[in-house]
């Protein structure tokens, strides 16, 4: 919980209809399942209720819905505005600045379980599959390089210099393993 009873994911679906990432539930669900982040889930599961949940709230206002649409739309309201920037302007709670879920790090934690052989064969793999993600991210960012916006840009960086990370590191413990 983040903003009394708001959600983070309520608060970054307000975010998104902020950005104009779509004006109703579905392109919200469908942007966060193509985002190049596995943290949100583009699960309409959970996507519509929360929507249906911050309209009851003020947060989103249903817009009247013309007889040749099949979907409801929404949008912001100055009460959604105003708690999207509270939450944007509050200090980090201390679970925020802590390490996120990494299932790659995760499964290091059991690797005592795997002989030699097969933990070689696991870290070679997942260095390759996140240095193919590597791409994916530098090509979302000339995009955004086209696009113009800032924060976007500047976000997009902090995913790359992670991968990075995340790829010196498997490549690190690749080498430890080599020379076992």
């Amino acid at each position: 919980m983040t903003n009394k009873n708001t959600t983070e994911l309520e608060l970054v679906i307000l975010g998104a209809f902020h950005k104009g990432w779509g004006k109703t539930a579905y392109a919200v669900a469908k942007e966060f399942a193509s985002s190049p982040s596995s943290h949100w889930s583009g699960s309409v599961g959970a996507i519509y209720p929360a929507v249906e949940r911050l309209t009851r709230r003020g947060y989103l206002r249903k817009d009247a819905k013309a007889a040749n649409e099949r979907s409801q739309t929404y949008t912001l309201t100055r009460k959604g505005r105003d708690a999207l920037r509270r939450w944007l302007a509050r200090p980090l709670d201390e679970w925020e600045a802590q390490m996120s879920h990494d299932a790659v790090r995760t499964k290091v934690v059991f690797m005592s379980l795997l002989s030699r052989d097969e933990r070689r064969r696991f870290f070679s793999d997942a260095r390759a599959k996140v240095e193919a993600q590597l791409p994916v991210l530098q090509r979302e960012l000339e995009n955004l390089r086209q696009e113009g916006d800032e924060w976007d840009l500047i976000a997009c960086r902090g995913m790359i210099s992670t991968m990075r990370a995340r790829i010196r590191w498997l490549a690190g413990i690749e080498k430890e393993l080599s020379s076992e």
